[in-house]
């Protein structure tokens, strides 16, 4: 049995707390993200404790037709559709300076750097910048205030947070 202790109603999102981890529901939204794994289960609270339970993991996307829990993770962009499937795990708001965003870029801004270090989880740190290698297809997919290039030599990048141990970053609780 899982012990759920609140239902928080914001705009666009609902949040969905299990244990200490927190879910927000992204009605409304639809999102181009990495998968970690798919779970076979028709009911959210089992596909939140699989999320729950694996650091990498971002977020859900519950798939109840096909009986389908998608655990993601890297979530690279996100838009408003006809789409309520997608659920994120409520995270410390990211706040980096000069960078203005909407609320729903705040939130994959937060997703993104879940990890609150310096470059989001699973890029190689170089000198001022955050590397991934991915395609250039899909360093293209990132939400432009992420400021994602591709290089030929080195792949993905975005800059870092932290130059020189000052930290371009706060977060917010």
């Amino acid at each position: 049995m899982v012990n759920v202790s609140c239902l928080i109603i914001v705009g666009f999102v609902t949040g969905l707390c299990l244990a200490k981890t927190k879910f927000i529901h992204m009605n409304g939204v639809n999102m181009i993200a990495d998968t970690l794994s798919n779970y076979s289960t028709t009911d959210r609270w089992d596909c939140f404790k699989q999320c729950a339970t694996v650091e990498a993991c971002v977020g859900v996307q519950m798939l109840a037709r096909i009986k389908t829990c998608r655990l993601i993770t890297m979530i690279r962009n996100a838009y408003e559709a006809i789409e309520c499937s997608y659920y994120i795990k409520e995270v410390a708001t990211v706040v980096i300076a000069d960078r203005w965003l909407n609320k729903l870029e705040q939130y994959l801004q937060n997703s993104v750097y879940t990890t609150q270090g310096a470059c989001p989880y699973g890029f190689d740190t170089l000198p001022g910048i955050c590397v991934l290698l991915v395609t250039k297809e899909t360093c293209n997919e990132y939400a432009t205030f992420l400021e994602a290039t591709y290089d030929d030599l080195i792949g993905c990048y975005i800059p870092i947070l932290r130059e020189n141990g000052t930290t371009l970053y706060s977060y917010e609780y």
